[in-house]
């Protein structure tokens, strides 16, 4: 059962829930719950499915920024306009109550939240292994988002300009092929008007190898399983950091060799062979960068909590 189900179920019981036949039933067949207390219920349970199905339809990024200023909206509205009348709307137990109710008490703190998030610094949770052995599933990663200028949410625009991505940065940035649903985590490897090369394991830029040194084989989660992957240490202009290949591998799908338009960048995973990049969805245009990773926050494998990883620099 997808979650939109599960969410669409829980707005269909609360809309139940407001039925004059069910709130009867529930309040005299001895569950303790009186009439009153069941239509809130029930208008608890639209509430919540109908905001679960709109997070997942719009995506987390489009939602937040409708639903922050939608609140801050209705609650500044009533308050400054229509200040009596407010106090009226939420003492009826309607549903216009409840949401005039719940913009009142949380819209100041939603929209606090709205700014840190957008023009301070937000945490991402790593999902995948592609940034293995430097960031592991289930990092969650403290994003600068000063260090690139302030960007609109939604509509991408930079409203001051003062920083750039330099090469070898861990960059947030949305998703070219789909930016209001999802965001990806990478390493810049090309600025603009570098050219890029990458064959057989090898990254070149303008014409330079990167060296790279062995360091042995790392067992590492790769595409959803443990396999054994060869480390190396690539020296990278600016930054020296470890990558994963698969060792052996004669054929390689991933061939490029282009030189990175003005505007954008270059994004690559540290585990080569498991990571989709610019090298399947091209350059990254900067419109669409949203921070700079610091360190580490929190590590959670599933199981336990890494504390070894916790502050670690990235």
């Amino acid at each position: 059962m997808t979650y939109e189900l599960i969410f669409f179920c829980v707005f269909l019981v609360g809309l139940a829930m407001q039925h004059q036949s069910v709130v009867h039933l529930l309040g005299t067949d001895g569950i303790g719950l009186i009439q009153k207390d069941v239509s809130k219920s029930g208008r608890t349970c639209c509430f919540v499915g109908g905001l679960g199905m709109s997070v997942l339809l719009l995506g987390v990024e489009l939602f937040l920024v409708i639903f922050t200023i939608g609140c801050c909206l209705i609650s500044y509205t009533y308050r400054l306009l229509y200040p009596k009348r407010s106090t009226k709307i939420e003492a009826t137990g309607s549903f216009l109550g409840d949401i005039v109710g719940f913009c009142h008490e949380y819209a100041t703190f939603l929209l606090i939240i709205f700014v840190i998030r957008n023009f301070a610094f937000q945490h991402y949770r790593v999902p995948t292994g592609s940034l293995e052995p430097t960031v592991r599933p289930g990092d969650f990663l403290l994003v600068n988002q000063f260090s690139y200028g302030w960007h609109l949410p939604i509509i991408n625009t930079k409203v001051a300009n003062y920083g750039e991505p330099e090469r070898g940065d861990i960059a947030l940035f949305r998703y070219p092929n789909d930016p209001y649903r999802v965001i990806y985590v990478k390493r810049v490897i090309g600025l603009p008007g570098d050219r890029i090369e990458y064959r057989n394991k090898q990254l070149k830029i303008n014409g330079q190898s990167v060296s790279q040194e062995y360091i042995g084989l790392s067992q590492e989660l790769g595409s959803g399983r443990y396999e054994w992957l060869s480390k190396r240490k690539e020296y990278l202009p600016g930054k020296t950091h470890d990558i994963l290949v698969r060792s052996g591998l004669t054929f390689d799908e991933f061939e490029v060799d282009l030189v990175v338009p003005e505007g954008s960048y270059y994004m690559m995973g540290d585990n080569r062979d498991h990571s989709l990049d610019s090298r399947v969805f091209g350059p990254v245009d900067k419109k669409y960068l949203l921070g700079k990773v610091m360190f580490v926050l929190f590590s959670w494998d599933g199981w336990s909590v890494d504390w070894s990883r916790i502050g670690e620099k990235v």
